[in-house]
């Protein structure tokens, strides 16, 4: 429930352009759901409006560590090199 609460306001914050807080909301959901696939892809979708490539790649990088056939991180990685 706490993650999704926690996402939500990312979006929230996105939509104002806050992307700093959002991507802090999002690395506090993920200290307390590491595991949380959903919360590192949307980190990486900041990270890339944010311009910045090399983190966006190395939480890509640890989806696909963590699962290995997910597809959006795959495509996500793709479009970055």
């Amino acid at each position: 429930m706490l993650d999704t609460v926690l996402v939500t306001l990312v979006y929230q914050l996105q939509s104002v352009k806050k992307l700093d807080l959002a991507i802090s909301v999002l690395e506090l959901n993920l200290h307390f759901f590491p595991g949380h696939l959903y919360s590192l892809i949307f980190l990486a979708k900041l990270c890339l409006l944010k311009d910045d490539n090399a983190q966006a790649k190395a939480v890509l990088q640890k989806v696909l560590t963590l699962d290995p056939k997910n597809r959006s991180a795959a495509q996500l990685l793709e479009k970055i090199r």
